[in-house]
């Protein structure tokens, strides 16, 4: 059953605080109510919290600035999101080299460069063997991702094999008051719906996700010195944020702005277990 809690009594339940950025700290141009003193509470404090955010389009240093042109002053050492995943990931799979073909912005390409590995520009993303879909900018979607289906049907007809990528699994995002943008995940199902058209379910033509709800993500936060046996998640995605801490095994709280459209305790305790938080936050707000 989810009950309702106050930020203050978060803090005090559990040593550490893990918060989704947008949608409950942020929109794309602004902080949202309470953010600021709530930021400068916890710092002042000294009480253990980091960001936990699926944004792969920014280095953390440009995301720490962007939070303080939104008003919230997040220091970049409090920062964890999917972008730094990148290189872990072509480390873990021996990919230095591997030619490799980026949908996003600069930042997002630094993140693959650090993981050594040989950027193609994207009209020569037929020589790739890994796409990495790491934001939904710095490209004309509708032409390259048609061009991409045909890259990767020739692939497929030739057992020629290629790895996907999909570090921020959104699909959505707050991008201002009652105002929202498509995310990577929203175009990275499109190839994938367009793969299973022409091949069935073949795991291989799957993108491999990297934030949450994914475990990854959450590995990297606790690498960071978070306390797992007494963190919480707060977010505004069931999708995501809560999921991934229920699959992950840590208490989640759902705040009720962003994309979160359900208000009481009675709707959140309905729904399946796999996405029930077990707090309603009604606010960030200090008392």
């Amino acid at each position: 059953m989810t009950s309702v809690i106050t930020i203050e009594e978060l803090a005090e339940r559990f040593d550490t605080l893990l918060f989704d950025s947008y949608g409950v700290l942020v929109n794309e141009s602004t902080g949202l109510p309470g953010a600021r003193e709530l930021i400068d509470w916890l710092e002042t404090s000294g009480k253990s919290y980091l960001i936990v955010t699926n944004d792969a389009s920014r280095s953390i240093e440009s995301r720490a600035g962007k939070f303080i042109q939104q008003g919230v002053p997040v220091p970049p050492e409090r920062i964890v999101n999917s972008g730094c995943l990148i290189p872990r990931f072509f480390d873990a799979n021996d990919l230095a080299g591997a030619p490799t073909a980026v949908f996003g912005s600069s930042d997002a390409v630094d993140y693959v460069r650090q993981g050594d590995a040989q950027i193609l520009p994207l009209d020569q993303m037929s020589e790739a063997s890994v796409f990495v879909f790491a934001d939904d900018t710095g490209f004309d979607w509708r032409p390259t991702i048609n061009r991409l289906i045909s890259v990767l049907n020739r692939k497929a007809l030739d057992s020629e094999p290629f790895i996907l990528l999909l570090p921020n699994p959104d699909h959505i995002y707050p991008s201002g008051d009652r105002a929202y943008s498509v995310g990577a995940a929203a175009l990275a199902q499109m190839v994938e719906t367009a793969l299973h058209r022409l091949f069935g379910d073949v795991a291989e033509h799957r993108f491999i996700r990297l934030g949450k709800p994914f475990a990854p993500i959450f590995d990297q936060a606790f690498r960071r010195g978070a306390n797992k046996g007494s963190a919480v998640m707060i977010g505004d995605q069931f999708e995501t944020d809560i999921s991934g801490a229920v699959s992950y095994g840590i208490p989640s709280a759902i705040v009720t702005t962003g994309i979160n459209r359900l208000q009481t305790v009675e709707e959140l305790s309905a729904l399946p277990p796999d996405i029930r938080p077990d707090f309603l936050l009604p606010s960030i707000s200090l008392k």
